[in-house]
């Protein structure tokens, strides 16, 4: 692995790898991981996507599964530019198995709950489908959402 500044946890739309190779064609997938302490949450709006999208909010029963990847500085700043200004880049710790690994991953910077859109809600449901993660995750998240 390289520079652990160089890793990134992706827990929404992210972890859909046609996604990220999009956005990042020399990123590489290198496993899943979960991220303790946060929950996943829904909140602001997104035009583009028609609704709240995806963040993670701190919790002390939280525990968040995502993909780790290694992307280059310059796959940073271009994920960066793709996260807006409503997003900020923080240090976490990954769990890999039984291994801790330190990384970056973006959270909403002034949380305001919302309701996703039916269809960016089947995009990461499509992504937790893919990695083999527990749908009950994502159909909290979106409950609570909600309320």
């Amino acid at each position: 692995m390289m520079n652990d500044t160089n890793l990134l946890f992706s827990y929404g739309s992210n972890m859909l790898t046609e996604q990220l190779l999009q956005r990042c064609p020399g990123a590489q997938i290198i496993s899943t991981g979960r991220l303790s302490g946060f929950v996943l949450a829904f909140g602001g709006y997104s035009a583009s996507r028609g609704g709240a999208v995806a963040t993670i909010v701190r919790s002390r029963r939280g525990d968040v599964p995502g993909v780790l990847s290694e992307l280059s500085r310059d796959d940073i700043l271009t994920m960066d530019a793709f996260e807006g200004r409503a997003y900020t880049r923080i240090p976490v710790t990954v769990r890999v198995g039984s291994k801790r690994v330190k990384a970056q991953t973006y959270q909403m910077i002034t949380f305001d709950p919302g309701v996703p859109s039916d269809e960016y809600v089947e995009v990461i449901a499509h992504a937790y489908a893919d990695w083999g993660f527990d749908l009950n995750i994502l159909m909290n998240a979106i409950d609570q959402s909600g309320s």
